[in-house]
């Protein structure tokens, strides 16, 4: 009977191990919404949900929010929410080591996801300290997505909480612009978004970035061009790299991405004569790279094409093609420019 009881007890604590997920070695930066679940005993744990419904997301992106920089971070799996301890900047000594990298994630990587992949990524970077960066996004079962066109829901509603995050984060970076003085960010699909309007009304009197990769970018082609970059947040997101001969912006492509080839399709449906009429206008910048001959003359000379498909990626799965910000090869890049 004891040692049943024992088995019991030691079986029991596996398991509870088994539904956490820990992620201490990593700084992040959030704009969750946060709880303090033992304020009286523990005043900088925080909480907050892993995923958020429809109506959540809605009001998040319509309130004022905050972002903070956050270690010890922890998935609770059966509560289905991350707990964490909320830090001081100046006080966070692990981020003084190496440059830094802020990786933000899009529509298809969730929290969980981001960071598991970031916290597996961490130690190929000998230069780079990576800095996850994760956002609320619309996260939902794939017969939703199917059925009655879910997908566009959750594309739509994500491109309203990228934009709401990005204000929080523009006014972190700002509030603590120098205590980082050496920090590149790599943006991937969606988080792009989050990058443009972070940039936006920044005349680089906030925070510089050494080096800005946008992979798989889900924005605008267009959006470094003569007659689009102000409204587009070209320029804002130049002004917003280092005045150095060597701080550029990388657009990291792959002209066979289907996922970012199909994404304006999703208003053929609403909007059918403007979508086609409007698709040349609309592409996508992470499947097709800049127009040097109609790019601002003030950013030429400050952005590098680079065609992952022709350097690596032309024997990859279709389903491969546009998740490649992890790849050895894209790592390579963002160390070689660091």
């Amino acid at each position: 009977m004891n040692t049943f009881f024992v088995l019991f007890i030691l079986s029991v604590s596996a398991l509870t191990e088994c539904l956490a997920v820990n992620y201490g070695n990593l700084h992040v930066v959030t704009s969750m919404d946060v709880t303090y679940p033992d304020k009286k005993n523990h005043p900088k744990r925080v909480e907050f949900a892993s995923v958020l419904s429809k109506e959540e997301l809605e009001k998040y992106a319509s309130d004022k929010h905050v972002a903070r920089l956050i270690t010890n971070v922890e998935f609770i799996k059966d509560k289905n929410k991350f707990q964490a301890d909320e830090v001081d900047i100046s006080k966070a000594e692990g981020l003084r080591k190496k440059k830094l990298l802020f990786c933000v994630h899009g529509i298809n990587c969730d929290a969980e996801k981001h960071l598991t992949l970031c916290s597996e990524h961490k130690d190929e970077f000998k230069k780079l300290e990576v800095v996850p960066v994760i956002w609320p996004i619309f996260k939902q079962p794939l017969w939703k997505k199917i059925y009655n066109l879910g997908i566009t829901v959750e594309y739509q509603l994500d491109k309203t909480t990228a934009k709401a995050a990005a204000l929080t984060f523009n006014k972190y970076m700002a509030d603590h612009a120098g205590q980082l003085p050496s920090k590149s960010v790599m943006a991937h699909s969606m988080g792009n978004r989050v990058l443009r309007y972070a940039c936006k009304g920044n005349n680089g009197n906030n925070s510089r970035f050494d080096n800005i990769f946008m992979c798989a970018a889900a924005v605008s082609s267009t959006m470094f061009n003569t007659d689009r970059a102000e409204k587009k947040d070209g320029l804002s997101v130049g002004k917003t790299l280092k005045d150095s001969p060597h701080s550029k912006i990388y657009v990291l492509y792959n002209p066979k991405d289907k996922i970012l080839i199909a994404s304006e399709f999703h208003k053929v449906l609403k909007q059918p004569i403007k979508a086609i009429s409007g698709f040349h206008r609309k592409r996508k910048l992470g499947a097709f790279p800049i127009d040097r001959e109609k790019l601002h003359p003030t950013l030429k000379g400050k952005i590098e094409n680079i065609n992952c498909r022709e350097r690596w990626m032309k024997f990859r799965p279709p389903t491969a093609r546009h998740g490649y910000q992890w790849d050895p090869d894209a790592i390579k890049i963002y160390e070689s420019a660091c």
